[in-house]
């Protein structure tokens, strides 16, 4: 069995199993696989990113604090408000990366999924499906802004195909090895060896 791709930790890896000619929604709990995978949101982006975001935010202290203390204008305070806007927006994600996690976990017929401790656009912070509701797993392509660059891995999200022709994001982007790795896992859990 080979080993989780960076940045995915398997922390439990147990199968389904099922008697002779039974479907594992004919097995009972006991009978029920165990998957709990884990994964870390920090990435290199993350890490350059923070000392931009460092940058950035010493600037705008700096431009804040002359006009707050200085002969500044009173208007001049709403010139760089976008500016603000997008420290804070950056300096949101920057903290997410460095301490948001993901954990992806099916047990007893359910897949429950939860991203934290901060809430992040896009992505639920906990999600639970049924496996009986689930016709398979996949990984898609996803645009992440700050991987534009060429020279930056694309990002891929696994996705669950809903037997209702939905489809439910599990996990924020990764790139492809790790994502087609737990798509594969999260497949292996709906049908027993």
């Amino acid at each position: 069995m080979p080993s989780a791709p960076d940045p995915l930790v398997v922390l439990h890896d147990e199968p389904p199993t099922a008697g002779e000619g039974a479907t594992y929604r004919d097995a009972g709990d006991a009978e029920s696989g165990h998957l709990l995978v884990e994964f870390r949101w920090l990435e290199p982006a993350v890490i350059s990113l923070t000392v931009f975001v460092v940058f950035w935010n010493g600037v705008l202290a700096f431009v804040y604090a002359a006009i707050l203390f200085g002969s500044a204008a009173p208007g001049a305070a709403w010139f760089p408000l976008l500016l603000v806007i997008i420290g804070a927006s950056v300096t949101w994600q920057v903290a997410a990366g460095w301490l948001n996690r993901t954990r992806i976990e099916t047990r007893r017929g359910l897949l429950t999924v939860r991203s934290g401790p901060l809430p992040f656009p896009g992505v639920a912070r906990s999600r639970r499906l049924e496996l009986d509701l689930v016709e398979g797993f996949e990984e898609r392509k996803v645009f992440v802004w700050w991987h534009m660059e060429r020279r930056t891995p694309e990002r891929w999200a696994v996705v669950a195909r809903m037997r209702d022709g939905t489809s439910v994001r599990l996990a924020p982007g990764l790139e492809h090895k790790p994502a087609r790795f737990l798509a594969r896992r999260l497949d292996r859990q709906l049908a027993p060896s």
